[in-house]
């Protein structure tokens, strides 16, 4: 008889093949982990690495970089229409980069706002990919948080939203996509939190009704004369536990 170590079995010979061994369970789920983490962190090598070689080309974020900085420097939005305007401004700011702020509404110039403090466009959009890619990250392990995932599913996720093509051009062109995407995780949470803090009140009030029923349930008998000696006891146990409820809801 073969014998095997613990935690290994003999696979069935259906081939006419000899037996061979196959790993635990617990190993095989180890090495999918593992070539889980490799995918991504390959991925993740790749995007970062095309990030920084294109930094100083022209995206999206030239334009939204220059829209806040003519609007710090006191230009009327309406301008920003004005195709040939905006590219002569925008070669202004940054010399070699022509963009058109067409497409954009006009609070998009004030949501990157702060970036208008740059002098530099290169480092702008530096500071705004690396805050991307943070955000990102977060975002990841909440949708992770959220669908329940498990220590071998999760670094399949963080695979499957890098290769993700909106995730991509949002980070090559400087998007602010992931930040309205944040913006929704954080309204789930605040909605989930609301429920369940709603939830609990909804029974501490069905508790306080049941305890008011079993006080109306002993108290009737007593103004009435008929309650019996034994059940003196299990008021003053109801009371005293009322009253406790309502000094830990009140503290």
């Amino acid at each position: 008889m073969q014998r095997t170590r613990p935690g290994h079995a003999i696979a069935p010979n259906l081939l006419g093949m000899s037996a061979s061994r196959v790993t635990s369970i617990p190993e095989r789920r180890n090495w999918i982990r593992a070539l889980g983490w490799i995918v991504a962190l390959a991925v993740a090598a790749v995007i970062i690495v095309r990030l920084f070689l294109q930094i100083d080309r022209p995206t999206e974020f030239h334009s939204y970089f220059t829209a806040s900085r003519l609007v710090m420097e006191g230009q009327s939005v309406d301008q920003f229409y004005d195709n040939a305007w905006f590219r002569e401004q925008s070669n202004r700011l940054v010399p070699g980069l022509h963009e058109i702020f067409k497409p954009n509404v006009p609070t998009t110039a004030v949501a990157y706002g702060p970036f208008a403090f740059f002098q530099n466009y290169v480092e702008a959009r530096l500071v705004w990919t690396v805050l991307s890619l943070l955000l990102l990250v977060w975002f990841i392990e909440e949708l992770i948080r959220i669908a329940g995932a498990d220590s071998v599913a999760r670094p399949f996720w963080y695979a499957a939203v890098l290769l993700a093509q909106p995730i991509q051009l949002n980070l090559f062109q400087g998007q602010a996509y992931i930040v309205v995407a944040a913006g929704l995780i954080l309204a789930l949470k605040f909605w989930q939190r609301t429920r369940d803090i709603a939830c609990l009140n909804r029974n501490q009030e069905n508790l306080k009704l049941r305890i008011f029923v079993k006080l109306l349930h002993l108290v009737l008998p007593v103004i009435a004369g008929t309650v019996k000696v034994g059940e003196i006891d299990v008021l003053r146990c109801e009371v005293q536990l009322f009253l406790l409820r309502q000094f830990v809801n009140i503290a």
